[in-house]
């Protein structure tokens, strides 16, 4: 993972604030009932504040519900709360992508049959199964299970929107600005108490979403050049202090 975050950061390493505000940054979050986010006593060293002892570790499993949100520079964008998929959610999806599906086939068949002439003249002779004409499937799996950039209707949203996709890293928390905003948003609803009911959290929730302020949003995009100048000073490693600056935390 260190060799991965290395090469990424410098690959991005010209890249200035002004390209980091045409970012779209989207991200979501589980949220359990009953659990208060905040800060613990705990008595270590100066030099100690990133050793395993002193970091508080977080698991992922049981969820009321998921929080979905999207913000760029200049703009917050919508949020959206949906719950864990039932039995008849899997059966309707199921539906609706067969039905997609077949909307589709003549289509891509047609684009299909018009950019590769040549390529299929060799097909006939080939061996094996013929190909499915499946527009939402990914490795055999149906659209709920599928990775949501994947999705058609995800890709034809990017195509009129003319918005293309960035590769992102995985667990690298520090490199995407909207990570901080999760704990954030956790220890603000969770300031006088964690909500008692599921309507009681979505509330919350999307009331916390609306009062963020455009300059918390800035202020962690921010962070991201000095990041990742960290980054390559330490080859792909996270034991740095975030911020925009080494001497204030901004989070």
């Amino acid at each position: 993972m260190k060799a991965e975050r290395f090469a990424w950061c410098l690959c991005y390493k010209d890249w200035i604030l002004e390209d980091w505000k045409k970012v779209i940054w989207s991200d979501e979050t589980s949220v359990v009932l009953l659990h208060r986010w905040g800060g613990y006593c705990l008595w270590r060293r100066p030099d100690e504040a990133y050793t395993c002892s002193c970091i508080r570790e977080r698991w992922k499993g049981y969820s009321e519900f998921m929080f979905w949100g999207c913000f760029s520079y200049e703009l917050r964008g919508p949020c959206h709360c949906w719950m864990l998929e039932l039995a008849k959610d899997l059966k309707l999806a199921t539906e609706e992508v067969a039905a997609l599906n077949a909307e589709l086939e003549p289509i891509k068949r047609a684009e299909w049959e018009f950019i590769t002439p040549f390529t299929r003249l060799g097909l006939r002779n080939k061996p094996g199964p013929r190909p499915a004409w499946r527009w939402n499937e990914k490795n055999g799996k149906l659209v709920h299970k599928a990775l949501s950039y994947d999705h058609w209707f995800n890709q034809e949203t990017f195509r009129v929107n003319d918005i293309n996709r960035l590769l992102w890293l995985g667990n690298s928390p520090d490199l995407n600005p909207i990570e901080p905003c999760w704990p954030w948003m956790k220890r603000y609803i969770t300031r006088l108490g964690a909500p008692k009911s599921r309507a009681e959290a979505i509330w919350a929730w999307e009331a916390c979403w609306k009062e963020l302020k455009l300059e918390r949003f800035q202020a962690w995009i921010e962070r991201i050049p000095r990041h990742i100048q960290e980054i390559i000073r330490l080859e792909g490693g996270n034991e740095y202090k975030e911020g925009r600056t080494a001497s204030k935390y901004y989070g």
